[in-house]
Parts: structure tokens; sequence; C-alpha cells
């Protein structure tokens, strides 16, 4: 009896045993059904923010400017930021057997930027560049909002033939504010100086800042109201009646219906080296033409500004002081030496001098094979270039190697063979002047 109640016992605890090992075995099951659906889940829950993170969103074009040939140009992204302006950045694919070159530029709001993005891509390769839109460029042109930004594109092979050019337009904040653009409407003023102002072209210089940190700047306004593109051309650029290089310009492509507002800049330092504290009178040459294949020129001339009026022009002559050296001075030019350069260069040395041409021509002055300590360096060099009437401050130097001297070696003598050529005829024989000078140094 005892025996039969041990065997109901033991088959009643398996009995409970087997039934406590099933409960525990079901979440273990269901634990792994439901990692087997989640990844099934996963990109229904991505939210749209996690895919503008993921590479294929960075990749995404804003705009396609070509696709032909095997050769792809594109706008990948653009960022606004107020305190810098606007960031392009562009990506120029190709799939040939040769490199290609692109050259792109920006109208913004109608108006025509000075930044230009050159980039090449090499044979079977692919890269990338920004154009930037600058802060103040935007405020040059009174631009508050950007409605409309404007690709101007040119796309060449390695023989510089052209595959594709056009325009590419991106909206950054959609069509209906592109449509909104305000046209600038100039606002005549007395001291205007107008270049041009008819049917196809309105050209005038609107403003000088006397107070600019850099210099000096003068700002010209053109719009082209023709129907086809145009360009201007600054050259001879003077203040007081000093030749300065760096106000020279050539602006870019105009299209139809566009504008350009641009800031020309007389260097400081420059300005300080000339003597100039007060600028009294800007003059210079110009040209506006078309900007196309066929052609032509809209107008061209000689302008003069004076900023204080013409009763304030002073123009007094350079005359050589104590320490200086007067090569020539006479009723047509001068040619002063005013420093020599023995100290802030052991590699090099160098002379400072200040030129007047003084005669109805344009003239080019040179020196041809120079002289260093009896050694010569054979060659011709370009010292200035001087409209009829002006003068420079400018300086010639040479690298003390090339002439097979030590750094240790001091220069005691240069002779100096000047020559000046009419700029307008440049060619062996047509030199209007030539001599020869020794400079001893100090």
């Amino acid at each position: 009896m005892k025996r039969a109640l041990s065997v109901l016992l033991l088959i009643a605890m398996l009995s409970l045993l087997f039934a406590c090992g099933e409960e525990e075995t079901l979440p273990v099951a269901a634990t792994q059904e439901q990692q087997t659906e989640t990844p099934e889940q996963t990109p229904e829950a991505t939210t749209e923010a996690d895919a503008a993170d993921t590479p294929a969103a960075a990749a995404q074009t804003v705009a396609v400017l070509s696709d032909t040939d095997g050769v792809a140009l594109t706008v990948t992204s653009i960022e606004a930021a107020e305190t810098d302006g606007y960031t392009l950045t562009l990506s120029l694919t190709n799939e040939t057997q040769s490199y290609q070159l692109a050259a792109v530029s920006a109208i913004v709001n109608g108006w025509v930027g000075d930044q230009r993005l050159l980039m090449r891509a090499e044979a079977e390769s692919e890269t990338s560049a920004q154009l930037y839109i600058t802060k103040d460029f935007l405020d040059l042109c009174e631009i508050g909002e950007v409605a409309e930004i404007l690709l101007p594109f040119s796309i060449t092979n390695e023989d510089f033939e052209v595959l594709a050019s056009g325009t590419g337009t991106i909206d950054p904040n959609g069509e209906e504010a592109a449509e909104t653009i305000a046209a600038y409407q100039h606002a005549s003023k007395k001291s205007d100086t107008v270049l041009l102002n008819d049917e196809n072209a309105f050209a005038v210089v609107t403003k000088q800042t006397s107070d600019d940190p850099d210099g000096y700047a003068i700002r010209i306004y053109i719009q082209n109201k023709s129907d086809r593109a145009i360009k201007l051309q600054l050259s001879d650029t003077c203040m007081n009646n000093y030749v300065h290089p760096e106000a020279a310009y050539s602006s870019p492509s105009i299209p139809a219906g566009a504008s350009l507002m641009v800031v020309r800049e007389f260097d400081a330092d420059a300005m300080e080296l000339d003597g100039i504290r007060k600028v009294t009178k800007i003059d210079f040459n110009f040209t506006l033409e078309y900007d196309d294949s066929a052609g032509g020129e809209l107008a061209s001339g000689y302008k003069v500004i004076y900023p204080l009026g013409k009763d304030a022009v002073r123009n007094p002559l350079h005359v050589a002081v104590e320490g200086e050296t007067a090569l020539i001075d006479n009723a047509y030019y001068t040619v002063i030496v005013t420093d020599c350069d023995t100290a802030s260069n052991p590699e090099s040395y160098g002379i400072d001098l200040y030129l007047e041409n003084n005669t109805s021509h344009d003239l080019d002055f040179c020196v041809e094979n120079i002289e260093i300590n009896g050694i010569r360096y054979w060659g011709t060099t370009l010292i200035a270039r001087l409209p009829a009437g002006k003068r420079c401050n400018t300086s010639l130097a040479w690298n003390k190697e090339a002439l097979g001297l030590s750094s240790e070696t001091p220069v005691e003598s240069i002779t100096l063979p000047l020559i000046f050529y009419n700029m307008r005829q440049w060619k062996s024989g047509t030199q209007i002047y030539e001599n020869t000078f020794t400079v001893q140094t100090w």
C-alpha cells in the first residue's frame, strides 16, 4: 500500500514539473519571434529626419545644369548663412577618356557677381567645388532676399571645344518669390559720372568713397538694356595723375536684362607711396562692348572725376632731395632713383624709382641688359607703362644668385640702360629715348 502511494506521488510530481517546464519555454519562443519580425518593421518606422542624414540624401541633386556625352555638371547643395551669404556646391562628373573643364558664374536677383568658378575633372573622375555668393556682394547690390540665382555655365574639353553651355536657374524661396523681384532704380545724383545712357545700356560711376579702410574706392553701376551680353573694360586708371594699375578692371559678361554693381579700389599703401592725402582727380579710359561672337563697341572714351571740384586739383611734381639720384630731369621725362635696397633681403637687390612722362605719347619705360658690379643681366625689363602726362612710383629687383653674386657680396654700382618706347608702336627700332646711367649705391 505504501509502495502504491509512493508511485502515485512520484507521477504527480513529474506532471507538475512537466507543466512548469512548458510555461517557462513560451516567453523565449515569443521573444525569438519578435526579434525575427523587428528588422522587417524598421524601414517603415524611419522618419524623414533620419532619411535626410543618410548618404543618399546628402548626395541629392539641387539642379542639373548639363548632362550630355558622358559629362554632367550639377548643383548638389545650397547653404545660406546670415553672415556669409550663400554657398553652392557643384559637381563635375566626367566619364570620358580626356579631362573636361567647366566655368560657372552667378547672377543673383538680376545682379551679375564677380564670382566665377573654374572646375577641372580628369578622365573618368568626379570633382566638386564651391561657388560663394558673399554677404558683401548682397549688401552692395542691396539684395535683402535672394529670390533667384541664375548660373551661366560652359563646359569645354581639352581641345577647348565647347561641349555644352547655357544657364541654370535656382529659386531658393520658390518660383513665386522669383516672380516678385523688384528692379533696381538708380537715383541720379549731381556727382554721377555717366559713361553711357541710351537704349542699349546705362553705365555710371555713382559714388566715391574716401573713408574706405583699404584706400579709396569708386562704385560703378551698369544696366544692360540690350538683347545681347555686354562687358566693361577700365584701363589707364590714375589718381592725382599717378598710375594705379590695381584699379583697372575687366567685368564679367552682363547678360541681356541684367545689371552689374562693382567697386574698384585704389590701394592705401600705393596712395601713401605717392604722397596722396587728398584725392582731387581720378581718370581712366573705358570701353563698353558686346560680349558675343559678333562683337561690336557700344561706347568708349576718357573720363575724369573731380571729387573735390576742379579748383581743388593740385599736381606737385617730385623733385630729387638729398639721398636721391636724378638720372633724367627735363621737360619731357623725369627718372629719379629714390632708394637703393641693400638690407631688407640678402638674397636679392632692388632700387626704387620715380618716373614722369611729360610728353604727348603713351610710353613704356624699359631697361635692357642691366649691369650690377659689372656683371650683365641680359634681357629687357618693363619698368612701367605711363600714359601721356602721368607719373608713378615703382621698383626693380634682381636675384643675386641669378647674377652670380653671393648673398654676402655688396652691390656697389648699377648700370641702367634706359629705353623708352611709344606704347602704341612697341617694336625694335621704335624707341624714342635711349641712354645709359651708372648709379653708385649707398
